[in-house]
C-alpha cells in the first residue's frame, strides 16, 4: 500500500481526528471548533481524500493570533483549522514510525536551558562531563561530545 493511502485510510483518518479533537485547540480561519470535527468527516470524507488523491486539496489559511510571553511580550501563534490540523496528525501518525527508529536514546531535543542538563547528566557516567564539554561513548563505540553552552 501506498503511503498516501496509509494516510488516507479510513481508520487512520478517524483515529488522527480523535486525537485532534482530545487535544482541543481553537477554530482555525473557518471557523470550525474541534467538536464539529467527527459529524465534518463523516459528511466530507469522500470529498477530502478525493481532493488530496487528485492533487487539488489546497491547505486553509492560517488563524493569526497573539499571546503573552512571561516577559509580558507577545508573541504570534498560527492556528491552523481543524481539518488542517486533522491532515496533518494523519500524516505524522503513518511518516514518523518509519523515522522514528533512528532516533538515538543519547539524543535530546534542545529546549533552552532545559534539555542538555538531563543530556550532561547522563552522560557523566559514561565518560566526561565538565560545565563546558560533555563526552560519551555509546553502545556502538562512537564517542559523542558536544559543548555545553552558557547563558548570562
Amino acid at each position: 500500500m501506498q503511503t498516501i493511502e496509509k494516510v488516507l485510510s479510513a481508520r487512520n483518518l478517524t483515529e488522527a481526528s480523535v486525537e485532534v479533537i482530545k487535544n482541543k485547540g481553537a477554530a482555525g480561519v473557518d471557523g470550525m471548533s474541534v467538536k464539529q470535527l467527527k459529524a465534518y468527516l463523516e459528511t466530507n470524507r469522500e470529498s477530502i481524500t478525493r481532493q488530496i488523491r487528485q492533487g487539488e486539496y489546497i491547505p486553509s489559511p492560517i488563524r493569526g493570533k497573539e499571546i503573552p510571553k512571561r516577559n509580558g511580550k507577545k508573541r504570534k501563534l498560527g492556528i491552523p483549522t481543524v481539518i488542517d490540523r486533522m491532515l496533518q496528525q494523519a500524516v505524522t501518525r503513518v511518516i514518523m514510525p518509519q523515522f522514528e527508529y533512528m532516533f538515538s536514546e543519547y539524543s535530546y531535543g534542545f529546549i533552552h536551558k532545559v534539555y542538555y542538563f538531563k543530556g550532561v547528566h547522563e552522560l557523566a557516567p559514561l565518560g566526561s562531563a565538565t560545565t563546558e564539554y560533555a563526552t560519551s561513548r555509546s553502545k556502538n563505540l562512537r564517542v559523542h561530545q558536544f559543548r555545553i553552552p552558557t547563558y548570562s
